[in-house]
């Protein structure tokens, strides 16, 4: 038998924001399994509570369906984060973002104090009897989980860039020195460049031109001004 393909992260993204809609329906089916325990007045502290409503205290079908999603989705959680250790060992670190999660998503975790905070929203959904009392926990640990392995992938990425723009430095040492603050022009501009080549392939063309301009002036100046013929100007 073929194993699954791993999860890609934006899928196990994809699963959480697709349970995130549901909220709703997962409070009301641990309404009803709770009533049936008779277990009205505590809170739901980790997962291995909502583990024993389904087996235990879960009759409805819908209710059934969105206990199987959450405990699910934390298995997928959990499971991405055991792929992830087990192919960059650097995340097992302890106290790292990836061991946080793991010990965030152990089923016997006591979740009464974790709060997903902005930009979440899923505590400000419930009433405030539900946030301070019943869900707020168990609501979080998905968002809470999901921030976590963020983390932990954000951590995997910046080493991997930093090394290659170390790399690139490597195969292109003149690439400081040639960059756009040590770039040159050329010595002359397009129109000195013009200029001169202008002068050098026709400079007979030229001359003759200034010489022609040179002895219309001149002639100018030499010439006596135009006189009218009339009878004034025989007397000047």
């Amino acid at each position: 038998m073929c194993e699954a393909p791993p999860q890609t992260l934006k899928n196990l993204e994809d699963r959480c924001n697709i349970f995130k809609q549901q909220q709703f329906t997962f409070i009301r089916a641990l309404d009803n399994a709770r009533e049936n325990a008779h277990d009205k007045i505590n809170s739901v502290k980790n997962i291995s509570q909502v583990q024993h409503y389904l087996e235990n205290n879960c009759y409805n079908l819908t209710d059934k369906r969105i206990l199987n999603m959450f405990l699910d989705t934390c298995s997928d959680l959990n499971r991405f984060c055991t792929r992830m250790e087990a192919k960059h060992p650097e995340t097992s670190k302890a106290g790292g973002p990836i061991s946080k999660c793991k010990t965030l998503l152990n089923p016997t975790t006591d979740l009464t104090s974790v709060r997903a905070k902005y930009p979440h929203d899923v505590v400000n959904r419930l009433s405030c009897e539900e946030a301070k009392n019943y869900y707020g926990g168990i609501v979080s640990i998905i968002p809470v989980a999901m921030d976590f392995i963020k983390e932990g992938a954000g951590q995997i990425q910046k080493p991997r860039h930093q090394l290659l723009v170390k790399t690139m430095k490597v195969k292109m040492p003149g690439a400081k020195q040639n960059g756009a603050r040590g770039f040159k022009l050329p010595t002359h501009s397009v129109g000195v460049q013009t200029l001169i080549s202008m002068k050098t392939t026709a400079p007979n063309s030229l001359n003759k031109k200034h010489m022609k301009v040179n002895s219309m002036s001149m002639t100018g100046l030499m010439n006596p001004p135009w006189k009218h013929a009339g009878p004034f100007n025989k007397w000047m």
